[in-house]
């Protein structure tokens, strides 16, 4: 009849399996972290980049409406259509000006905010070609003018609660980042800790055994000597005995 194995030989598995998956665990999460950290950095940049265009678009379209010459107004024109593309680009996935990859936005009250300030963007550049196409509206003080310089306020504004958004959101996941590593941290101290007193006691038992076993080797090496030189000596005395008989 097979006997059993003792039920403690079953924990070393059952304990690197639950390290291992622990260990996929963290891994997997500090992943998701650091995605989540990516994203939002990407998405705090395409913003600014919106905010930039406009603003250099804003001022090279006024420098030449107030007549200043060597002005390029095909790259006023594509900053209004860069600010607009990388709004689209937030809102359905695409690609920043530097080549990285954005996803679409899922949090419906950023996509509220990005599509507004997309929506404000494009008024911007209709008001623009609005007053540059006619210079009876373009002068300083008019209506159109005032009402440019409100709706540059106001992409600013909306932009800018964007980015502290995304500031915000920065902070809170460099806030868990940091829990999440103090966490690992201690999980793994005490993992080794634990590690490291199970193999002490475990050699501490195996030296103990090893010197019992000794001890129990010696006694029986002097018990066998012991009973050697009695027979021995018993031997003697026999064949003393076997030669006195003989004598006699």
């Amino acid at each position: 009849m097979n006997q059993r194995l003792p039920r403690r030989w079953y924990w070393m598995p059952m304990a690197v399996f639950l390290l291992g998956m622990l260990s996929s665990s963290l891994l997997i999460w500090i992943n998701a972290m650091n995605e989540r950290q990516d994203e939002n950095f990407i998405f705090a940049d395409m913003v600014m980049d919106v905010q930039l265009r406009a603003t250099i678009s804003h001022l090279w379209l006024e420098e030449s409406l107030s007549g200043e010459t060597g002005i390029d107004m095909d790259m006023v024109w594509a900053g209004f259509d860069q600010s607009i593309s990388l709004a689209d680009a937030l809102l359905y996935g695409g690609e920043s000006e530097h080549g990285m990859r954005v996803e679409p936005i899922g949090d419906p009250g950023l996509r509220l905010q990005v599509q507004t300030v997309q929506s404000l963007m494009k008024k911007f550049r209709d008001l623009a070609v609005e007053r540059y196409q006619d210079p009876t509206i373009s002068g300083v003080g008019t209506v159109q003018d005032e009402a440019f310089d409100d709706l540059f306020r106001e992409i600013l504004a909306v932009a800018g609660a964007l980015e502290g958004d995304a500031e915000k959101k920065q902070a809170t996941i460099k806030a868990q980042s940091r829990r999440l590593f103090m966490g690992i941290l201690l999980v793994w101290a005490t993992i080794t800790m634990a590690a490291t007193v199970g193999i002490w006691n475990r050699e501490a038992k195996k030296n103990l055994a090893e010197r019992a076993l000794q001890d129990a080797y010696s006694e029986l090496e002097r018990r066998v000597e012991n009973r050697t030189a009695e027979l021995s000596a018993a031997n003697k005395h026999l064949k003393w005995e076997i030669g006195e008989r003989r004598r006699a």
